[in-house]
């Protein structure tokens, strides 16, 4: 299995065809500026919700939330 955080510190370069255009060397060269300022680790990422508790992620959690925040209101977050 790669791990983003295997793949960063490795380089992006490998895992991309050898050929670029310049605007792909550009977008390229941009991303990787980017990407330097993240700390990734070589754990799991831990999901929490927005909240007061920061409790874990979960649909039930998010529902409960916007259902807070928009008082009461039915709110579908997944019929967009």
């Amino acid at each position: 299995m790669v791990t983003v955080h295997a793949v960063k510190n490795a380089g992006l370069r490998g895992h991309l065809r050898s050929r670029f255009t310049h605007t792909a060397e550009t977008s390229l060269a941009t991303l990787v500026a980017w990407l330097d300022q993240v700390t990734l680790y070589e754990r799991p990422d831990v999901h929490a919700l927005a909240t007061a508790a920061h409790e874990p992620f979960s649909s039930r959690g998010a529902y409960q939330a916007l259902h807070v925040a928009t008082g009461g209101s039915d709110v579908r977050i997944w019929a967009i």
